[in-house]
């Protein structure tokens, strides 16, 4: 077996991530199985120590699918010869190709090429199992012996050759966000349906100003204006709905504790001392009146009280508030509860109510 061979058999189970984790992990392979000082072939790794492949890159118009392909592009440009189809007035160097270049490019191309194809599906359209791939499609399976890369974009896998789709290395899916400035993408280390995007590798991508000016792109002119989700004006409205809720829920709940703090308070005073806790000022106290009981006729309620001269009066109970010895009303403009009155002078002289 061959240092190829060998780097063959000890790298194939080994590929799982991207490209450069791939070219990692197998020049630790190949240096465990023949030393150090191996040097991987030429038609495996390209000058930039990346490895061999074809990469797809899709999106819907606009996405900015073509604007990554050419910053990617700038990327794996130094030092190779870049081959390009269907990019217009661009401006990094490279040579303009067409279809018929393209349908023998593994005669044309050089090594260490890089060739980019949009709207790959002119090139590669979608066929049948019955017809027999074309002669540049065969020479795909072979396109790493000659340390070739490829770049081909389309809007979706569906749309070019399921032979094209199965070389696939490296599947890049373009999503704009919501028409800003940037774009989330989705990888995979094989051909996937961008519908289904549970296993990919997602990360944001802000587009870069500077490639903007490297080419024409066909979706300037037809690019939508951003439009935001409804859904994300519900995050402020509600977090400001809930804070004035919060608010107004505090205050009403400081103001009722406060209320039943109060009402607490009066209710813990002692029944035997009631003139302690409702009594107001003595310069408000009627001299003359003071609470005997209270009754009800045909469901209108009245307080009794008793004058100085022992007449008795009776006051509707709505001039009253309390119960029992907290009760006190107003009679002639003066307050009037059990402890008013001569009666209640008297009593208060001798100490407190009997």
């Amino acid at each position: 077996m061959d240092d190829c061979e060998r780097w063959r058999v000890g790298g194939r189970y080994r590929e799982r991530a991207g490209a450069r984790r791939r070219w990692r992990r197998h020049r630790v392979c190949a240096r465990r199985l023949v030393g150090p000082r191996f040097v991987l072939p030429a038609h495996v790794y390209n000058k930039n120590g990346v490895q061999q492949m074809i990469t797809l890159i899709t999106g819907v118009p606009g996405s900015g699918k073509t604007l990554y392909a050419v910053w990617l592009l700038t990327k794996l440009a130094k030092g190779r010869r870049v081959l390009v189809d269907g990019i217009r007035d661009l401006a990094v160097e490279h040579v303009e190709i067409d279809e018929p270049w393209l349908r023998q490019w593994h005669v044309n191309a050089q090594a260490h090429d890089l060739i980019v194809i949009d709207e790959a599906q002119r090139i590669y359209p979608p066929t049948t199992a019955s017809q027999k791939p074309t002669p540049d499609v065969e020479q795909l399976h072979v396109h790493r012996h000659m340390g070739v890369d490829f770049i081909i974009i389309t809007q979706h896998p569906q749309r070019i050759s399921k032979t094209v789709r199965d070389l696939v290395g490296r599947h890049v899916h373009v999503r704009n966000l919501f028409g800003l400035k940037r774009a989330m993408l989705y990888e995979w280390d094989h051909c996937h349906n961008p519908s289904s995007l549970k296993d990919a590798v997602k990360r944001q991508w802000s587009y870069p100003r500077e490639v903007f000016k490297l080419y024409t792109s066909a979706e300037v002119h037809t690019k939508k204006q951003a439009v935001i989700p409804k859904a994300l004006y519900v995050v402020p409205v509600a977090l400001v709905v809930f804070v004035v809720l919060a608010v107004k829920i505090y205050h009403r709940a400081h103001e009722g504790f406060g209320t039943a703090q109060a009402a607490t308070a009066t209710a813990a005073v002692p029944a035997s001392q009631p003139a302690t806790a409702t009594r107001p000022a003595d310069a408000s106290k009627s001299a003359e009146w003071r609470v005997a009981g209270r009754y009800a006729v045909a469901g209108v309620a009245y307080v009794v009280v008793v004058g100085a001269d022992s007449r008795l009066r009776a006051v509707p109970a709505s001039e009253f508030r309390g119960e029992g010895v907290r009760l006190v009303g107003e009679v002639d403009g003066k307050m009037t509860s059990g402890w008013t009155g001569v009666q209640g002078g008297k009593t208060e002289q001798n100490g407190g109510v009997r």
